[in-house]
């Protein structure tokens, strides 16, 4: 049972004393389901009705069953089930409040590597543990894109940050996976990190990195790159000021949910 009452153009349900044009409470002690249900209709229903939208029908909402399989300019975003508003233009979905787990999230961190070398790391100290290595499969192999490749700690002396597991199967070439794949990329973004100090000179093939001093031994133009990115894993190459492929540190970050 519910009560019906309009007072000056305001129409109330389960209330004789709406606070708007429509106001609807839940009745007291309800013994059957409550809640308001938009026409529902189906995109394709939807599109063959484009005539029928104007800016007269702007702020309409409806709930889409099943999504446009011919969308017009109008129904172009009716992808997937679920409520659209009519903005006097096209239909919009209704966005969802975001949960813990479509937030925004982030992964980072530095990456040091002996110069120009894969040779294993002998710095007791700063040696990155077996569980930081990408291992996918029994025979250390993993994905990145359509290749397969054998995982490797390289020249890697030592990483910050968490989240991620990295391999260096040549020189100047570093895959990152991410612990917990995101759903979405937004962005991405990697320096090279001056990290073998000041006390001047070349640096040694081999040489190892010193974060203990600001960095002022590599030319400005040693770079990185991004050659691969999914949700799963990265492929970032670094290179010498000549353009080859070369070991160097570098920090990165990837923001997404």
């Amino acid at each position: 049972m519910f009560s019906t009452t309009c007072i000056n153009g305001q129409v109330g349900i389960n209330t004789n004393q709406p606070n708007a044009t429509l106001d609807v409470r839940t009745p007291t002690n309800p013994t059957s389901a409550v809640g308001i249900i938009a026409p529902s209709i189906t995109g394709d229903n939807l599109t063959a009705q484009d005539a029928a939208y104007t800016v007269n029908q702007t702020g309409a909402f409806v709930y889409v069953s099943q999504k446009a399989t011919t969308p017009s300019v109008k129904t172009a975003a009716v992808n997937v089930p679920g409520y659209y508003y009519f903005d006097g233009a096209i239909w919009n979905p209704l966005k969802a409040v975001a949960s813990a787990t479509d937030a925004s999230r982030y992964i980072g961190g530095a990456v040091y590597v002996r110069f120009d070398s894969t040779a294993n790391s002998v710095n007791a100290d700063t040696y990155i543990p077996n569980n930081r290595i990408i291992t996918n499969n029994t025979n250390g192999q993993y994905s990145v894109g359509s290749l397969q490749v054998q995982a490797t700690r390289g020249g890697i002396d030592s990483i910050t940050g968490t989240g991620y597991k990295i391999s260096n199967p040549g020189n100047g070439i570093f895959d990152i996976q991410f612990e917990t794949p995101f759903t979405e990329i937004y962005g991405f973004s990697s320096n090279i990190l001056d990290a073998y100090g000041n006390s001047g000179g070349s640096i040694p093939n081999g040489g190892y990195p010193d974060s203990r001093f600001p960095g002022t031994r590599l030319l400005t133009n040693d770079n990185t790159q991004l050659t691969f990115i999914s949700n799963t894993i990265l492929r970032i190459k670094t290179g010498n000021s000549n353009g080859g492929l070369s070991n160097r540190p570098f920090t990165f970050v990837v923001t997404g949910r």
